[in-house]
């Protein structure tokens, strides 16, 4: 074409220049093609001005890469310094740190309340034998109601936490889908509402985006893809099976039996914040982009060549947890979920007489009544699922 028609080219000055948001790639010993141009993944990143290609913090091919001490942060690479210091990510972690206090500290509560009534049952047959000594309880009592009004406004913060637990997850789900259209259906979204997506971001990767592990250390792209897809997840649902066990090795029988609701509910809540973006992970090393006939990269790292006989391991780990995480988890929900229906269906007569009951009482449908009953007794086993969302 005549250099005045390719929009990438400024034609003046006899040499012709890059313009401003495109760059250069895919050069080599055996390119078909002496000088091959691309629009640069992020514009603002492929500056080309006299004697800086890339915008400060960029690199590689097509300005797509980091330097050392640079992160990505929204597609553009900022310095390590200036994300560490962000007052957001001090403020998520200052109110996980608060969360696990208090649900320390609630535990620790509810123990002494527990000993604090064993206590007062002693003291209550002390005074009774000898009313002398009642005077030298007072203090005693005076330590067991505060104890107690305690206890009761921890129990209290407790349960608003747990009415604002259900929409505050639907509202994570609600972000972790909807971050991601514009991405995956290449929608150009307004400003306006991309700038609210990027201030969300951190809720729709969860951990693996609230800390850079390339400012933490010099790691390699596979081994912070090893730390997201795999040790994060494994970290922690072994927190969560650890403290199962403490409490299975430490409680009576019906703290067991409570701690085994505790453990389904917490691996659900688990998989429910790392499930998207360790899909987003998985699938995304096979997402690879052609900047010559011999030369792919991958989109998540353009400095990794998809063609390099190390990555296909890393392919075919992906494939596998495509399909035991990504695809197994809906699916074996689903068939528990089945099994339940098929074991409430075959329970006999009895619900259907609660059933006619319920619905003579609330002036409804037989049909709407076991309806009610049904999603009861299933919530009741994947209330985490469900609750809520209607």
């Amino acid at each position: 074409m005549p250099c005045n028609g390719l929009p990438c080219i400024d034609c003046g000055a006899g040499i012709p220049k890059v313009q401003e948001g495109y760059a250069t790639a895919g050069v080599n010993a055996t390119s078909s093609s002496p000088w091959l141009l691309f629009v640069c993944p992020m514009a603002e990143a492929c500056e080309q001005k006299p004697g800086q290609r890339c915008r400060t913090g960029h690199t590689g091919e097509l300005c797509n890469v980091c330097e050392d001490d640079f992160v990505f942060v929204d597609k553009l690479c900022e310095s390590c310094t200036t994300v560490n210091s962000s007052p957001v990510l001090y403020l998520i972690v200052a109110v996980i740190a608060a969360m696990a206090v208090g649900v320390a500290y609630a535990k620790h509560l509810q123990r002494t309340q527990k000993d604090s009534s064993s206590s007062g049952l002693l003291h209550a047959q002390l005074t009774t034998d000898n009313p002398l000594q009642s005077d030298s309880y007072e203090s005693m009592d005076t330590r067991q109601s505060l104890s107690k009004a305690t206890a009761q406004r921890t129990d209290d913060a407790y349960m608003i936490v747990r009415v604002l637990y259900q929409p505050g997850r639907i509202l994570v789900g609600y972000i972790q889908v909807v971050s991601q259209i514009g991405l995956v259906l290449d929608i150009k979204l307004p400003p306006k509402i991309q700038a609210v997506f990027g201030w969300l971001k951190p809720f729709a990767g969860f951990l693996t985006e609230l800390f850079h592990l390339e400012c933490l250390g010099t790691f390699s792209f596979y081994e912070k893809w090893v730390v997201k897809v795999f040790l994060i997840p494994l970290a922690l649902l072994s927190i969560v099976a650890l403290y199962y066990l403490y409490v299975r090795h430490r409680g009576d029988a019906t703290a067991v039996k409570n701690a085994a609701g505790s453990l389904r509910s917490n691996v659900f809540f688990i998989l429910f914040l790392l499930y998207p973006g360790v899909c987003n992970q998985v699938f995304n090393i096979y997402s690879c982009r052609y900047l010559d006939v011999d030369h792919r990269v991958l989109r998540m790292d353009y400095s990794i060549n998809c063609n390099d006989a190390g990555h296909t391991p890393y392919e075919i780990a992906a494939g596998v947890m495509i399909v035991g995480f990504s695809f197994g988890i809906p699916v074996g929900m689903g068939i528990l979920m089945v099994r339940r229906m098929r074991e409430y269906s075959s329970s006999g007569g009895t619900e259907r007489f609660m059933a006619r009951r319920v619905a003579d009482e609330l002036k409804i449908t037989d049909v709407e009544a076991a309806d009610a009953i049904r999603d009861v007794s299933t919530g009741r086993e994947y209330s985490f699922l469900v609750n809520a969302f209607k």
